[in-house]
């Protein structure tokens, strides 16, 4: 979701160049702490180097980092650092690629379109506002609530927490704590999750691991926490507050971002984790629209959503009806051609 793109390995080329900008740039992620210089190569589309085009790039010096790979392509923006990010290419090629400042992800499709939204779904979309850390590049929105729901009785919480909190908004599979938000958790969070007859062990991340958070592992969990919940404005996402491990112990769906030396100042949102079908962000408006089936609006009691649910399938079960008579009637007496016949059935 980075606004450009670097590449961790110099490249073997006859044909880079000096890019846009000459100073260097630092910055850091989730993936950690990085230096590059900024270049301008060829891009290729596809693998007989038919399409493709110039694009600046930062060329990654210095790096304090266990994430392992070559680059990473930037398909977020930034208006404070538009060079160096694919939407500018595609809009100078505008006869070949549509050229608008947006991306979609689909998770049942597994893909991603970039310069134009595909055909519109009906999983209940909500649309955010979303904006820029100068000093962390991503997309961010609010996140004003976090929650831990009962199995006997949904309309109460064990906990519940106002955070209005800055979420960087990933396709990373995880959700992360900041380290502000690390003593409460340990405190509300471990407390409840917890029974007096389980075995509770921490797993911090080390330095040969490659991840970049810490876990912790209980025996029995106290199984009448059934959700979790993230609120952004007025739209709650929920998910399983943990999943059953192989050795049979179960680990929390939120992890600590405490490693000492990548500790966290936002929330580490993965849109699979928190069950988003698609989203679709728009860089012209500076807006992402969430599609979800499951989330629900939180500012409406259990009868008002039963009443929008009825009046939702009497709508639809009254346009069945329609086109049913619509499509399906016999033809009335005084329609009938010459030469047609009315056949009655018994």
């Amino acid at each position: 979701m980075g606004s450009f793109t670097y590449l961790f390995k110099p490249l073997e080329s006859t044909s880079t160049l000096p890019g846009e900008v000459s100073t260097p740039l630092e910055f850091s992620n989730v993936l950690g702490k990085f230096k590059g210089v900024w270049k301008n190569d060829f891009f290729y589309l596809t693998d007989d180097r038919l399409m493709n085009f110039r694009m600046d790039f930062l060329e990654i010096t210095e790096k304090d980092t266990k994430f392992q790979c070559d680059g990473v392509l930037g398909l977020g923006y930034s208006f404070s650092q538009s060079y160096g990010n694919i939407y500018d290419v595609l809009a100078k090629m505008y006869n070949v690629f549509p050229s608008k400042k947006v991306m979609s992800y689909d998770k049942k499709k597994m893909q991603i379109t970039l310069g134009e939204f595909p055909e519109r779904s009906n999983y209940n979309p909500t649309v955010y506002k979303i904006y820029e850390r100068k000093e962390y590049p991503g997309t961010f929105l609010e996140l004003d609530k976090l929650r831990f729901m009962t199995d006997y009785d949904q309309t109460k919480y064990l906990s519940e927490e106002d955070l209005k909190d800055d979420a960087l908004l990933t396709l990373l599979p995880v959700v992360i704590a900041p380290k502000h938000r690390l003593k409460n958790l340990y405190t509300n969070y471990t407390t409840i999750f917890n029974t007096s007859s389980s075995t509770y062990s921490k797993k911090r991340v080390n330095k040969n691991e490659t991840k970049f958070y810490s876990d912790f592992y209980l025996t029995n969990p106290n199984k009448h926490m059934d959700y979790i919940e993230l609120v952004f404005d007025r739209m709650a996402y929920k998910f399983r507050p943990f999943e059953k491990k192989e050795d049979g112990k179960y680990r929390p769906q939120i992890r600590f971002g405490n490693d000492e030396k990548y500790l966290y100042k936002y929330w580490i949102v993965g849109v699979d984790v928190i069950g988003v079908d698609r989203f679709d962000l728009n860089f012209e408006d500076n807006t992402v629209k969430l599609y979800s089936k499951p989330s629900y609006d939180i500012t409406k009691s259990k009868p008002q959503l039963l009443r929008d649910v009825f009046i939702y399938m009497t709508i639809v079960c009254v346009m069945l009806c329609f086109m049913f008579l619509v499509f399906c009637q016999k033809k009335r007496a005084k329609d009938i051609k010459p030469g047609e016949e009315l056949i009655e059935l018994n």
